[in-house]
């Protein structure tokens, strides 16, 4: 319709010379429509037309009732103005009368409006109301022969199936074409002729429908509707498509994945874990399934945490570290060879005089107390002897050690305030972060040491090998203890460790390594401890002083995929807490259609049709009654599939997959090119009866 309303509220019409003319307009006495001519026919003015929704909404009705829907329109108006006259009405009212004549005649206008309107929109929703109410009412035929009275017919009727059509039928046929009528002998006549056209048609129409029950049922068997692994792999490669996730993707990381213990529901997305927890969830042996699988995976992550966390730290996780010990004990009792040697030289007065001033200090002389102190304690800790005159010393007052007056010290002594240097400068280390805090009285006490042990090292060979073989397992020791908390260490402690010589940075590692191997040896507490390793900043920067980039790379990736498994274990176990909200949500969603070669193909038959929006329902409609949803056997064919953690079952997995779609694909194309023609010699007839009308 070529009609517009102008600013100032005027309707204009198209002239045939094309300009904009005022529009021929008419009212209508009886509902006081007014109507606007275009040139061509009558329209409702503009906003005022039916949408085709309308349309189609008001078509089930009219089809719904027989033809009785402008009638009971009609009825519901005059009912109303006679309520109204009861509680008060006044002259000028509207008797029912003319209530029922006035809404009568806005009703049919509107249904004139429709078929010019939205022809298509108006006649399917008549076919879609008529044949919904004929299904409802297959019964009402033979119901209302046996209410009759007659027996023999009553018998008859009940006896032959036909024959119950066909009073079905004429009964149905009857109510529509006294409908459909105008007046009295009108609408006999048309009651009569309806009654005729449905005994004859009803038989037929049920015999086709029959037909089409038992073909359709044929047809979805053929097609795998029934098998619940044909079902299964649809609803996967369903929500494999929703995450986004191809075939082939899922595909190369179970690949990946090598033998751990990966499933398919781990290789999706958040689609396919809700398949999985759905299936988990509904009663029947997919619950055991997918219980044994969480719990499986559950008790095994300590130990594979552990084994990557040896790979990448050298060990720790076993009894590596108690033998490592023992081996760097062996190694530092060979030094008890070189000391006897040492201890055995005696020191001429010139040797003595190059560390004499570092002795005889007050710095030193401490040193000395220390040292001698930290001897006395180790040989009552061995249950040996402590002779002060092995170290050419004597007891002083308050128990002090005395050098004897007039003796050339010996070695012995020398090492012991060695040793006492060593404590002094280890004061100065920060206990927090484990670094050496030198002011500048530190560092004048630091440097006197090394001159000091430097200048014994340089004139004694011996006693500089016996240095060597103890300081460097002891070193290597002490560093395996403060690895065992590298993980609960200020973070620049730890990358200071690792600036150390490479013997020592191994054995922290190794310290480390049991750290890390403690936090997930408990099933219970593994899965949080890897999600703190890999989430947590301050522990990504102690593993990034600690391992090599390669090495911290492999261990992160191991860690990854440890915490998205323990997500989906959460999400599908059946003993995880309240999932009620999204089960139900699950549940729905695959009770819903999923698209097989016949829905598919009869769907691709309908893009472009005129009738496609009322017939993609009734096959919606159609494909929920033949059953695709959540069953009991579905259920245990998708835990089968979705909780395997075989590589050779996840690999014949996505090649079923691959499968299916090609099957589905090739029937769908077939259903498609025998229904395509169906459905456009059904568009060419509906649009010439609406050209007629």
């Amino acid at each position: 319709m070529t009609v517009i309303q102008d600013e100032a509220g005027n309707y204009l019409s198209r002239s045939e010379t094309g300009d904009w003319v005022p529009a021929k307009m008419s009212l209508n006495p009886t509902t006081g429509t007014m109507h606007v001519y275009d040139g061509g026919d009558w329209h409702p003015l503009p906003g005022e037309a039916p949408s085709a929704a309308g349309a189609f909404g008001r078509g089930v009705i009219r089809g719904g009732t027989f033809g009785f829907g402008d009638e009971i329109e009609a009825g519901g108006r005059a009912a109303l103005q006679g309520v109204s006259s009861l509680i008060g009405g006044g002259e000028g009212q509207p008797t029912m009368g003319q209530a029922y004549d006035k809404g009568l005649a806005i009703a049919r206008e509107r249904n004139e409006m429709d078929m010019k309107e939205h022809p298509y929109a108006n006649v399917a929703g008549m076919v879609a109301g008529g044949v919904g109410t004929a299904l409802a009412t297959r019964g009402a035929g033979p119901r209302i022969a046996a209410a009759t009275g007659v027996n023999p017919a009553a018998g008859m009727v009940a006896a032959n199936p036909l024959v119950r059509l066909g009073v079905g039928g004429a009964a149905a046929g009857g109510v529509a074409g006294f409908g459909e009528g105008e007046g009295l002998l009108d609408r006999l006549g048309g009651a009569n002729t309806g009654a005729m056209l449905g005994a004859a048609v009803g038989p037929v129409g049920g015999l086709l429908v029959s037909g089409v029950n038992k073909l359709g049922g044929r047809l979805f068997r053929a097609f795998g509707g029934g098998d619940p692994e044909v079902k299964a792999d649809r609803l996967i490669t369903r929500n494999l498509d929703r995450d986004k996730v191809s075939i082939e993707e899922a595909e190369r990381r179970s690949t990946a994945a090598g033998d751990q213990p990966v499933a398919p529901v781990d290789l999706g997305g958040r689609s396919t874990v809700n398949l999985g927890a759905t299936a988990a969830n509904t009663p029947s042996e997919a619950m055991e399934v997918a219980d044994k699988f969480v719990e499986g995976r559950r008790l095994g992550r300590p130990d594979r945490l552990m084994t990557a966390s040896d790979t990448a730290f050298g060990g720790g996780s076993g009894t590596d570290i108690p033998e490592t010990r023992a081996a760097l004990r062996a190694q530092r009792a060979q030094a008890t060879e070189h000391y006897d040697r040492a201890f055995g030289i005696e020191l001429s007065p010139d040797e003595y005089a190059r560390v004499a001033p570092q002795v005889n200090d007050r710095i030193g002389q401490d040193a000395m107390q220390r040292g001698l102190r930290v001897v006395e304690l180790e040989h009552l800790a061995d249950g040996t002897p402590f002779r002060v005159q092995d170290y050419g010393v004597t007891r002083g007052e308050g128990g002090a050690f005395v050098p004897v007056e007039g003796q050339t010290p010996n070695m012995r002594l020398l090492d012991a305030v060695k040793r006492g240097y060593d404590q002094i400068v280890e004061g100065f280390r920060d206990p927090t972060s484990g670094r050496l805090q030198l002011d500048q009285y530190g560092r004048a006490v630091d440097a006197n040491r090394r001159s000091y042990r430097d200048a014994l090292t340089e004139m004694f060979p011996p006693y500089r090998r016996a240095l060597e073989t103890w300081s460097g397992p002891s070193a290597q020791m002490d560093a395996i203890e403060a690895g065992k908390t590298a993980m609960r260490t200020n973070r620049d402690v730890v990358a200071d460790r690792m600036t150390r010589p490479p013997d020592e940075q191994a054995a922290y590692r190794l310290g480390a390594g049991r750290d890390v191997a403690d936090r997930v040896s408990d099933p219970a507490r593994a899965s949080g401890a890897a999600r703190l390793l890999l989430e947590d900043k301050q522990m990504q920067a102690r593993l990034g002083s600690l391992l090599p980039p390669e090495e911290l790379a492999a261990f992160n990736a191991v860690l990854q995929r440890e915490t998205q498994m323990t997500a989906v274990e959460r999400a599908v176990g059946p003993r995880a807490g309240s999932q009620t909200g999204r089960l139900i949500a699950g549940g729905a969603d695959m009770e819903g259609h999923v698209s097989g070669p016949i829905m598919t193909g009869i769907k691709q038959a309908l893009g472009g049709h005129p009738v496609q929006g009322a017939l993609t329902a009734g096959a919606d409609i159609l494909q929920r009654r033949i059953g695709q949803g959540i069953n009991p056997a579905t259920s245990d064919a998708l835990a089968n599939k979705l909780f395997n953690t075989d590589p050779a079952a996840r690999a014949a997995l996505y090649a079923s997959l691959r499968n299916r779609l090609l099957t589905d694909a090739a029937a769908a194309e077939r259903v498609r090119s025998f229904v395509a023609p169906v459905l456009r010699g059904v568009s060419e007839q509906v649009g010439a009866a609406s050209s007629r009308d």
